[in-house]
């Protein structure tokens, strides 16, 4: 049985309002999610779909107590597509101080590998397999 597109939109809806009910920044538990009635189905699609389709940013991390493993999800400004689930701040900062890296032409390339295949090789007779030892 598949589910209609109300369905679905009203499932997303839900996890919205709820992301949203803590304010930006605040982690919500898988376990609040699950307790959501009617039951979401495959809360996992939803978020996807609520990163990917609506572009929001949704991050979420997992970790373990006791030997379960726990979920929590939280919302953040800004947009999925730019920040890949990081909080903006943070996102800024790194992409600033990344070092800029010049960007080779397809000539140089090409260039440098013609050099490095170009480079004389060892004939094999030259290289010592074995130490000689005297026995």
């Amino acid at each position: 049985m598949t589910q209609s597109n109300t369905e679905t939109n009203c499932q997303q809806e839900r996890i919205l309002d709820l992301l949203k009910s803590r304010g930006y920044g605040q982690w919500i538990q898988l376990y609040e999610i699950l307790d959501l009635q009617p039951r979401i189905v495959d809360i996992g699609t939803r978020i996807h779909e609520l990163r990917h389709k609506r572009d929001l940013n949704i991050q979420n991390k997992t970790w373990r107590v006791d030997g379960v493993t726990r979920s929590a999800y939280r919302l953040l400004p800004g947009s999925f597509r730019e920040l890949r689930g990081k909080p903006e701040l943070e996102y800024r900062e790194r992409r600033d101080s990344l070092p800029s890296v010049p960007v080779k032409s397809w000539e140089q390339v090409c260039a440098e590998r013609e050099s490095r295949l170009a480079a004389p090789v060892v004939a094999s007779s030259d290289l010592p397999l074995f130490a000689e030892s005297s026995l």
